[in-house]
């Protein structure tokens, strides 16, 4: 009796066909990958329209800012009944010294008319003298004669300079640093009880560690 022996493998034929496939396959994946309605693609065109609307966000947001500071400089009661913007000069504002609330405020004058502030929202007065005005406080100025007035101008009255903090002593004790600080604003000046915060570092380290936190101490051993 014979016996007919079956040998199980690849053919030729049908490793074509594997390979024809998965070439089919691989164009298919790189096209939904790279292609223009791929996920590169959509990834682009998604991350390119965030940017842009931030971009829109952002227009906006300085537009209504420069709108609203127009309309805080515009919308000043500058004139009462039966006046009239027609005087072309205008005064001018400057803080001549400060105190502990706030600056001392000068304002320049015309022997033609009258010069009138008020402080916020309240009423307009004739200025005689110098006048102090609380930090943050917006005060307008303005010349008027008989029902006749100038365009008022403002100014915002605050101390936006810090003060200074000096090292006046410094002594090196074996493993101790004993330091003494001076801290001195020429604007408003320093509060009664002044808080402090102390920071450290080696030369070799590019950060400081904060080694004193809001601390009274002028004198900080560390």
């Amino acid at each position: 009796m014979g016996y007919i022996r079956i040998e199980k493998g690849l053919t030729l034929l049908s490793l074509v066909i594997t390979i024809v496939v998965m070439i089919i396959l691989a164009g298919v994946a790189i096209n939904l990958s790279v292609g223009d309605n791929g996920i590169i693609g959509l990834t682009s065109n998604t991350v390119e329209q965030y940017t842009n609307s931030i971009q829109q966000e952002q227009s906006g947001e300085n537009i209504f800012v420069e709108r609203l500071n127009e309309i805080l400089e515009d919308d000043v009661d500058t004139t009462l009944t039966g006046e009239s913007e027609t005087i072309i000069d205008q005064p001018s504002i400057e803080i001549s010294g400060w105190t502990n609330e706030g600056g001392i405020v000068q304002i320049s004058t015309n022997s033609e008319y009258t010069t009138q502030y008020k402080i916020g929202n309240s009423s307009w007065q004739d200025y005689t003298g110098e006048i102090e005005v609380k930090n943050k406080d917006v005060i307008y100025a303005r010349y008027i004669k008989d029902n006749e007035v100038s365009k008022a101008i403002r100014r915002i009255i605050e101390d936006t300079i810090g003060p200074e903090v000096t090292i006046t002593n410094k002594e090196i004790n074996g493993g101790n640093i004993s330091i003494k600080v001076t801290a001195n604003d020429n604007e408003m000046g320093m509060p009664t009880t002044a808080i402090y915060n102390y920071y450290i570092k080696l030369q070799s380290e590019s950060e400081y560690t904060n080694v004193g936190h809001n601390t009274s101490r002028r004198v900080y051993i560390y």
